[in-house]
């Protein structure tokens, strides 16, 4: 699990790179650079979310785990939750 500032631990780093070896299929070649180097990341991230004319502050968020061309920079960005470094929250209404 993350810390508090959202740095990914050495263990969060395996999972991700496990789930990463069993998801991603060949090829692993960046679309810039067509290198296939890739770091994980060292923080979870998290895009704004959009609405009314604004960004909203304190809404839902989807916490995402940067995966990086060593290359070029190019960044993927994968789902935390289906990587299981996060479990869905539950509402109390059981949402």
């Amino acid at each position: 699990m993350p810390d508090a500032q959202g740095k990914l631990s050495p263990e969060d780093k395996e999972k991700i790179q496990k789930w990463l070896n069993e998801k991603w299929k060949v090829p692993k070649h960046c679309p810039i650079s067509q290198d296939n180097n890739w770091i994980i990341g060292d923080y979870v991230t998290t895009p704004m979310n959009y609405g009314g004319g604004g960004m909203i502050i304190g809404g839902q968020i989807t916490p995402q785990i940067m995966m990086i061309c060593t290359s070029c920079g190019y960044t993927l960005h994968f789902n935390a939750m289906f990587m299981g470094i996060f479990k869905p929250e539950v509402n109390p209404d059981g949402k």
